[in-house]
């Protein structure tokens, strides 16, 4: 009875999730490769007119166009009416790529405008494009705010956090590596790549009472939704790889249950985060019996640390050979989830990707036809 009242429960989470979505405005793209916005049942919200377009925050997206007598694209700061409000700089990312970008986008009604010349200040920009907080010289914002706080760096790499009126009002040891975005009132924080000194800290600056009972901490990701990822060093003397564990708010653990792909401790676990219960995570790449290789595998972990669902045969992608002859297959690349969806953009040819919107069941909720890029 216990295990179907725990059944019961998770569909009702998944429906509760999904059926946030039909008020949500998803990037999507017709067949003639123009991107506009749908609802979680494909209704066209904002017409197919742009080159690329990203999710909504706070009511602002962020969309690639063409402009007359320009041979680049702009990007520009887009309503949900899909009026243009204002353009922006958007460094290194490619109009379809838009669709799943998450790290540049409006938060606390603000938007970063980081500059790296010590002659040109950096700025905050509120929704009508107009500068509310302009940074003293030789101080850097990098980050969106989180919580009211945003991170920020001096020339001389003195790492602090900034309120909304761009006063310091905490300093921090921070490594690169940490996710700088306070969650549930905590930041991660480290001395120093590899030093194991990992720590959570609050706005006061006060170290986590949680974490006290770990004496070394490989890694650590950013506590969302009560959780958090953990790499932990291992006993073991034969095997150097981390022990990766859930970390719970009160400082209890769940142990992941399937392997995660590792690469170095401090590239272990940062960057995972749950986001609607689930949280995006790539496992070790895998040779089948037919001798193909599967790369970039990515799947869904719940918070008892197993994997979600099975991902579609759609997200698998496509085969190809390696130098050395060598047949592989990559996975889509996938996002977590927003708003009852998650995207994915699926590389279907060397100039050619499909869009595939997943629900939190493992379903396909919609998906384009092949779009050139």
């Amino acid at each position: 009875m216990k295990k179907l009242t725990c059944l019961f429960a998770y569909f009702c989470w998944v429906a509760s999730a999904f059926a946030q979505s039909p008020n949500a405005f998803f990037p999507f793209t017709n067949a003639e490769g123009k991107w506009g916005y749908v609802d979680a049942q494909k209704n066209v919200k904002i017409a197919y007119q742009f080159l690329g377009a990203s999710p909504f925050y706070e009511e602002r997206a962020f969309v690639a166009r063409k402009v007359p007598n320009q041979t680049e694209h702009v990007v520009s700061v887009i309503d949900l009416a899909g009026k243009v409000l204002f353009d922006v700089s958007v460094v290194g990312q490619q109009p379809h790529e838009l669709c799943q970008m998450d790290y540049y986008r409006y938060s606390d009604g603000l938007l970063s405008m980081p500059s790296y010349d010590e002659n040109t200040p950096s700025t905050y920009l509120d929704k009508a494009g107009k500068v509310k907080i302009t940074l003293k010289k030789g101080v850097f914002g990098s980050a969106s705010f989180s919580e009211g706080l945003a991170y920020a760096q001096t020339s001389d790499s003195t790492a602090m956090y900034i309120d909304i009126t761009g006063k310091k009002v905490l300093d921090v040891k921070a490594s690169m590596a940490v996710d700088n975005d306070f969650k549930g009132g905590w930041v991660v924080t480290s001395s120093g790549i590899g030093s194991g000194d990992f720590s959570y800290l609050n706005k006061k600056g006060e170290k986590a009472p949680f974490l006290k009972n770990f004496k070394h901490i490989e890694d650590l990701a950013a506590m969302s939704e009560g959780i958090a990822f953990l790499a932990l060093p291992n006993p073991s003397t034969d095997n150097y790889e981390p022990i990766l564990k859930l970390l719970k708010s009160d400082g209890s653990t769940i142990p992941i249950k399937i392997k995660l792909r590792n690469s170095t401790p401090v590239t272990t676990v940062t960057g995972y985060r749950f986001s609607e219960g689930l949280a995006l995570v790539h496992i070790p790449d895998e040779q089948a019996s037919n001798k193909k290789i599967y790369l970039n595998r990515q799947v869904y972990l719940n918070k008892q640390g197993e994997i979600a669902f099975e991902l579609p045969a759609i997200l698998k992608g496509r085969e190809g050979r390696d130098g050395d002859g060598q047949v592989y297959i990559t996975s889509g690349a996938g996002k977590n989830f927003y708003q009852g969806l998650a995207c994915w953009i699926v590389q279907t040819s060397d100039s050619t990707v499909k869009i595939v919107y997943l629900t939190p069941a493992g379903k396909v909720a919609f998906e384009s036809g092949e779009i050139k890029i």
